[in-house]
């Protein structure tokens, strides 16, 4: 049931664009998405490579400590709180763009 739900939230709106909208408007609208989301994979790309690493180094090796635990929870708590900011000032200040 969830894998059918997923493929409908991610193929819908293939299906509403090929059945309402026409070939011009489709391409133009494929050129945007993609193009705001590739802006967002470059922007996030870093965090994800330095926590992926911090958490390698923290819980990688067989069984983590009590210190490794609270240390990358703390990480993960600060990168939620960065991503949490970056999103308000895009939320902020991009919607009049």
């Amino acid at each position: 049931v969830e894998s059918f739900l997923r493929c409908i939230l991610q193929e819908g709106e293939k299906w509403v664009m090929m059945t309402y909208v026409v070939l011009a408007e489709q391409g133009a609208y494929e050129v945007v998405a993609n193009l705001g989301s590739l802006v967002a994979r470059m922007l996030f790309k870093f965090v994800e490579d330095i926590a992926l690493t911090a958490w390698s180094k923290l819980l990688g090796d067989g069984t983590p400590s009590v210190v490794a635990l609270q240390k990358s929870g703390k990480l993960f708590a600060l990168l939620v709180k960065f991503m949490m900011l970056i999103g308000v000032v895009f939320i902020c200040f991009g919607i009049p763009f």
